[in-house]
């Protein structure tokens, strides 16, 4: 007796094989295995869940306190990160420096990059002082400068950094969409 080949180049035993793996799997299982073979499924949840780890750490990922002002970087522009300075390419990103005048006829602040001003960005920085989910005291921030200041999204009008100010922000946004999925969780299951 001859074993049938598809197209697929399966043979009937690695179907019933399959078949039989499927019919003794836990709901779980299925689950499982569906989901990891949707690629843009499991891409979202390591989105999701980076996402959910930046809300949790953002006193350390963020390079400022959220409610620090400074009132000579008000609505100071994003500083972009570079990695050619004269003419040399460096594999440390910095941020040039700014400088800032005040136009006497409209009283408006303009800022110019000062090139004479490199700051690099380093990793694990010492910066403001925080405690972590309330209990680890700490000053070490993901990245940062160590002089001069690092806006990578500008500041506000009241010179906070808008990039601390979204990261602390993710961690309200995060909680409230895990609140939200755990009320009607258990409304659902409830009803």
């Amino acid at each position: 007796m001859t074993e049938y080949q598809g197209t697929t180049g399966i043979d009937r035993r690695e179907l019933a094989e399959e078949g039989e793996r499927i019919f003794v799997a836990s709901q779980w299982q299925l689950i499982r295995w569906r989901f990891k073979r949707h690629k843009l499924a499991v891409i979202s949840l390591v989105v999701l869940a980076l996402f959910y780890l930046v809300a949790i750490f953002a006193d350390f990922v963020a390079p400022y306190d959220p409610r620090r002002n400074d009132t000579d970087w008000m609505l100071a522009p994003a500083q972009r990160p570079r990695f050619v300075h004269e003419g040399r390419f460096s594999l440390r990103p910095f941020v040039y420096g700014m400088t800032s005048e005040m136009d006497p006829a409209t009283f408006g602040i303009t800022y110019e990059l000062d090139k004479t001003q490199v700051y690099p960005i380093h990793m694990f920085v010492e910066g403001e002082d925080y405690e972590m989910l309330g209990v680890i005291r700490s000053n070490v921030h993901l990245f940062g400068v160590e002089e001069g200041t690092l806006f990578l999204l500008g500041t506000d009008r009241m010179g906070r950094d808008v990039l601390s100010r979204i990261i602390h922000g993710a961690r309200l946004s995060m909680s409230v969409g895990l609140l939200g999925i755990a009320i009607s969780f258990l409304l659902g299951i409830t009803i």
